[in-house]
């Protein structure tokens, strides 16, 4: 599960912005649809599976499509992110205070996947904090960045709306790791 996986949820909204500026909403909104089914067959062919959010992103991508289809308006495809961020939200909310922490959880699952290095690395105890305290950063950055994104869907033009939901994301990402790691290491005294 490299970058390159990462990057693909943002590939049909990211087509979408391009092809509504230059050919319209119709096609727009076609092209968003096979790019997410195109991204859930390489899921299939490089996981053997289509995981939750591949699978959560292909049916509300399919259906705010439909949605914006039939009003004849972007503005239901572009809270699609507004969704999917809300669900990150209350899935790592709720499991960092009631369950075991959703990214815990998802470093253990795909282990596998990194190579040697990483995999031995993940044994030091101070990965199971770093991730768990992740969990509960990135439910907060999440929060902020979804709000923003339902704001530009609202307010700004699709690339403003493509910016806070693309570069925000990574922002959100990022600031939630190092606000984990500053948290462990300067308040749980927990340093690697």
């Amino acid at each position: 599960m490299g970058i390159s996986s990462i990057l693909m949820g943002i590939i049909p909204l990211l087509l979408f912005v391009i092809v509504d500026s230059f050919g319209g909403l119709k096609a727009a909104l076609i092209v968003a649809v096979i790019a997410v089914l195109i991204e859930t067959a390489y899921s299939v062919y490089a996981f053997g599976e289509i995981d939750a959010i591949t699978g959560t992103s292909l049916g509300l991508i399919i259906v705010m499509s439909l949605a914006s289809w039939k009003m004849k308006s972007s503005l239901m495809f572009k809270l699609q992110p507004v969704v999917l961020g809300s669900f990150f939200f209350l899935a790592c909310f709720i499991s960092y205070f009631f369950f075991e922490p959703i990214f815990t959880v998802l470093m253990f699952k795909y282990k596998h996947l990194y190579p040697a290095h990483l995999q031995q690395a993940f044994d030091n105890p101070y990965f199971k904090h770093l991730f768990d305290k992740f969990t509960l950063f990135f439910s907060i950055t999440i929060l902020i960045q979804t709000l923003l994104v339902a704001w530009a869907a609202f307010k700004l033009n699709n690339w403003w709306w493509i910016a806070f939901r693309g570069l925000g994301f990574y922002i959100a990402m990022a600031a939630a790791f190092f606000g984990s790691q500053f948290y462990l290491c300067n308040v749980e005294n927990i340093c690697l």
